[in-house]
């Protein structure tokens, strides 16, 4: 009969093996100005997980998603390159 060795695993290294697969886990967003430009947004909360585009009477309306992986959503809204709304 062979004898299987015991593997010795911490809790830390299960933590780090299933938060590796949490591409979404982001954490807290910094708070941002109306007025930033799209550029401005995007250092300080990084690229975003979905942008939704649409054509007004006003110009170019986006939408930027950022999944925050806690549950819920951040919201960045833009009209010509400028921030107006945002959603947390």
């Amino acid at each position: 009969m062979k004898k299987s060795k015991a593997l010795t695993v911490s809790v830390a290294e299960v933590a780090l093996v299933v938060l590796a697969g949490c591409e979404s886990l982001r954490p807290a967003p910094a708070p941002l100005t109306l007025g930033m430009s799209e550029a401005d947004v995007t250092k300080l909360w990084g690229k975003p997980d979905h942008v939704t585009k649409a054509a007004t009477s006003y110009g170019t309306a986006e939408q930027w998603a950022y999944e925050s992986g806690r549950g819920g959503s951040h919201y960045a809204y833009f009209q010509n390159g400028f921030l107006t709304t945002v959603q947390q």
